[in-house]
């Protein structure tokens, strides 16, 4: 598709135009910074943005990569100490150490940016009108619903926290919407989730089930190729190249296991299933069921490959990120934005509804943490811990810490609905037709 055609097909949809200006606006604000404090996180300003750079320089200048913030602390304010995929590093970590740390968060804010566009437009234009063809601009061809729908995937508060923190995150729902975008860019999504943080995975059991047999196998070739090269391969300036057992991206696993696994608890006002059940229970005994509860969405999404739902059995395999991992930030939450555009703006209509919206609306939304901090006078962000909001209001607290986890379920059992009541009408046909035929030639038989 041609960029005119595209920039025709986006003009023509009036709630697609609203969800882009409005994804404009939301970094208009992050820019300005005016509303920072309805996040938790919203004053952690690049948090993350300039750990990569810094495993670039690391790569380029021949020192460990998971050292590279202590090495390099000269490149930017700060850094965490857990890298992405060291061949995330080589790939975006080289070329973007080469830009100034204040070039290097301009160019991955704008493109971030324009992945959010990327998702409101690739899926946005298969949204068609209430009374058929769209031949002009006009804004009663659309449902009320729609404006709300883009109203809310284009102010979509969870991107404003990526923008905030410098998430490279933003790769992970990148490689997401790529999957669920067509067939054509299954391999570029899951390579995309492989380097980065690896979100598809259990969907490969989809591709297996759904018989994409060539594109299960590449995807088998690319991790090999990104992965087996850092156990066995070694660099230094010096050296060069060389075989060598590398025992820090062992260390890398089990840092990305024990994330995967368990959160710190109280800390940083996380608002994951693991940190629900961190009400009631250690994150050691707790783990064993949140296995089981991410385990739920796979098996349905192995069910809906077999039933030839492909693209929506990807869709929700994926959910089973926020069941296990460990830390539940609410820039995680951008995730929901490509599968709920994929869901809404479905050829069938079937998701096109005011339940889709609800459940949009409550991923977009921020959290009631800035009522919080303003009726009980936080002095900042970080004295409002998890003790202290339960301490000073239990409602708001559990509130604020049940907003983003129950979308999970939510949406899980919403689709199950969905699909099963589509599933029970064709069964019924089915049954009555075979009833009608059964009588019929009955009726013949006697007849003659």
């Amino acid at each position: 598709m041609g960029l005119k055609e595209m920039c025709s097909k986006v003009i023509l949809r009036p709630p697609l135009v609203l969800g882009l200006l409005l994804a404009t606006v939301l970094l208009g604000l992050y820019f300005s910074g005016s509303i920072s404090s309805w996040s938790p996180m919203g004053n952690s300003f690049a948090y993350d943005q300039y750990s990569l750079p810094r495993c670039g320089l690391a790569i380029r200048f021949g020192t460990n990569p998971f050292t590279s913030t202590a090495d390099y602390p000269q490149y930017g304010h700060f850094a965490v100490h857990w890298v992405s995929q060291p061949m995330l590093c080589v790939l975006a970590g080289v070329p973007l150490s080469y830009l100034s740390p204040q070039l290097e968060l301009l160019f991955t804010t704008v493109f971030y940016w324009s992945i959010h566009l990327w998702i409101l437009v690739v899926f946005g234009t298969r949204l068609s009108s209430n009374s058929g063809a769209v031949t002009r601009f006009r804004v009663r061809d659309w449902f009320v619903r729609d404006y709300v729908m883009f109203a809310c995937l284009g102010f979509f508060f969870p991107w404003y926290v990526l923008y905030v923190l410098g998430q490279y995150h933003a790769l992970a729902v990148l490689a997401f919407a790529l999957a669920l975008s067509c067939e054509s860019r299954l391999v570029s999504g899951f390579a995309l989730s492989a380097i980065g943080k690896p979100v598809l995975a259990p969907a490969a059991l989809v591709l297996l089930v759904a018989k994409k047999w060539q594109v299960f196998f590449k995807l088998l070739l690319i991790c090999m190729a990104c992965y087996l090269p850092w156990f066995f391969l070694r660099y230094d300036v010096g050296r060069g190249l060389f075989f060598g057992w590398n025992e820090s991206f062992l260390t890398f696993f089990e840092l990305s296991s024990m994330l995967t696994k368990f959160s710190v608890v109280g800390w940083n006002q996380e608002m994951g299933w693991s940190k629900v059940f961190d009400e009631f229970s250690s994150p050691a005994n707790h783990y064993p069921l949140r296995m089981f509860l991410a385990l739920i969405p796979v098996l349905y999404a192995v069910l809906l490959a077999w039933q030839k739902k492909f693209h929506l059995a990807l869709g929700v395999s994926v959910l089973w990120f926020f069941f296990l991992y460990g830390r539940g930030h609410e820039y995680h939450v951008t995730l929901y934005l490509p599968l709920l555009a994929f869901m809404y703006c479905e050829e069938s209509g079937r998701y096109r509804n005011g339940w889709t919206v609800v459940l949009a609306f409550l991923a977009a939304s921020p959290t009631v943490f800035p009522l919080i901090l303003k009726i009980y006078e936080f002095p900042n962000a970080k004295l409002a811990s998890n003790d202290a909001m339960r301490n000073a209001n239990p409602f708001l607290y559990w509130l604020f810490l049940l907003h983003k986890p129950i979308l999970a379920p939510l949406l899980l059992a919403r689709i199950f609905y969905v699909e099963s009541a589509s599933s029970f009408v064709v069964l019924m046909k089915k049954s009555f037709n075979s009833s009608l035929l059964l009588k019929i030639s009955r009726r013949q038989s006697l007849s003659r």
